[in-house]
């Protein structure tokens, strides 16, 4: 691949490079959202709700469930391994509040349905994420 002619794009075979900071990255995404408050940061807590997420509706797949409370934490602890962090962080810093706050409120009436899935190292579906989605919405009209 070359790059065109005058001030087009440089391509990949042009073979300059420089190091990529993490402000660089936080730049490219907050330009590509129109959102100067949105970071790489926002990903990472997104993936991480999910992740809890569907940690919590896996464990409603359980005949020996431990207490809601038990679930809620192996969740938040699965999550923080995935995140090389503690669960305190993970908790404070990544995982939706809304999340944690339902499923205290309400149990696994906030994650049950018929898509609960115990495959959690797959990435997850658009429908499993359209399903956060709206618990975090109806979490957020109750407060």
């Amino acid at each position: 691949m070359t790059s065109r002619a005058g001030n087009g794009p440089r391509s990949i075979s042009d073979r300059s490079s420089r190091p990529i900071a993490s402000e660089d990255v936080n730049d490219y995404i907050r330009d590509a959202a129109g959102d100067p408050a949105f970071s790489a940061k926002d990903f990472r807590s997104w993936t991480a709700t999910v992740r809890a997420f569907r940690a919590l509706r896996a464990g409603l797949a359980d005949d020996d469930a431990p207490s809601a409370r038990r679930r809620l934490m192996d969740a938040l602890r699965h999550t923080a391994d995935a995140l090389g962090n503690t669960l305190s962080v993970t908790r404070a810093s990544y995982v939706h509040p809304g999340l944690v706050a339902a499923f205290e409120a309400e149990g696994d009436d906030v994650v049950r349905g018929q898509r609960a899935t115990a495959d959690l190292d797959r990435p997850a579906r658009r429908d499993e994420e359209l399903d956060l989605l709206r618990l975090l919405r109806r979490a957020n009209r109750r407060t």
